[in-house]
């Protein structure tokens, strides 16, 4: 499992695939009913499962990092479905895959609650039909709503899986920083091309007029760089730096961050109403990558 197998060992989820493979269901309860033999087949199933689930995030979500996953568990029903599928899936199927897996990690399917009973049924679900629209179905009756909306994203910060889906977006649109040109990632070298999220409207600036964290480190306040261009723009005021990354990088720079063209709303007097109307570019580019999986 190359470098990931440190997150799988710490988040145990290696063992509680090996369960669902050997008893169809999450729970440690039932395990000692099963025969030794029936274990070892299980485990090679379970170890081919997670190779692909893994693989399948990699080159369809470009996720590096699987810490950014609002829960490991996302990872045993694409093991369980591609085991029983032989690993053999239509862009159909892929696609359907892909919309269950970014509306279960943004809505938190299994990060509150009973998640070891979501991932039982879901578990069940394809065990039962293969079918992937009765597990969108039942994922649908949990979270209410595939659509992402306003309300839904405000006062979240760098640590809700709203904001990793944005980054998931912003890697397959190819999203650039705004001084090297070179492509946002988790796993570039060096202190300088390290990732960081860069606050558009600086920080101190924005407490200086009385704006408390939450609404300071709103993700709508938030834009994927590296640290040197991070740095180097500092405390800047978003109507003077980002005019000059329109002049040199041209308007796609912001286009790309879903940040407005619009100079009025750079303006530190205006900050709710930028949080507000970014607010919406954010909404609506989730929502138009969910719907064409649909």
């Amino acid at each position: 499992f190359e470098h990931n197998e440190d997150y799988l060992q710490d988040t145990g989820i290696m063992i509680k695939t090996l369960v669902a493979f050997a008893t169809n269901q999450s729970k440690y309860k039932t395990v000692g009913r099963v025969p030794l033999e029936s274990f070892h087949t299980s485990w090679e199933k379970a170890k081919s499962g997670l190779r692909f689930a893994i693989n399948f995030l990699k080159s369809n979500v470009l996720i590096e990092n699987l810490t950014l996953l609002s829960s490991p568990f996302l990872l045993i029903p694409i093991a369980y479905y591609a085991v029983r599928k032989k690993e053999k899936l239509s862009e159909e199927e892929c696609n359907k895959l892909l919309l269950w897996f970014y509306a279960a990690h943004m809505k938190g399917h299994y990060s509150y609650g009973s998640s070891e009973g979501f991932l039982d049924a879901d578990l069940s679900i394809i065990n039962r039909t293969e079918n992937i629209d009765e597990l969108l179905a039942v994922l649908k009756s949990h979270i209410k709503d595939f659509d992402v909306t306003a309300e839904e994203l405000t006062g979240k910060n760098r640590r809700s899986p709203y904001f990793s889906m944005l980054f998931f977006i912003a890697k397959q649109k190819k999203v650039k920083d705004w001084f090297t040109g070179i492509g946002v990632s988790e796993k570039l070298t060096g202190r300088s091309h390290a990732l960081q999220f860069h606050h558009i409207f600086p920080k101190s600036l924005l407490r200086d007029l009385g704006y408390g964290r939450r609404e300071l480190n709103d993700i709508a306040n938030l834009a994927f760089i590296n640290g040197k261009t991070n740095r180097s723009i500092s405390n800047k005021s978003p109507e003077v730096y980002l005019k000059g990354i329109v002049e040199k990088q041209g308007p796609s720079a912001l286009k790309d961050q879903l940040i407005s063209l619009d100079e009025s709303e750079w303006k530190l007097s205006v900050y709710n109403n930028f949080l507000i109307q970014r607010r919406n570019l954010l909404v609506n580019a989730i929502n138009t990558h969910l719907k064409q999986l649909m």
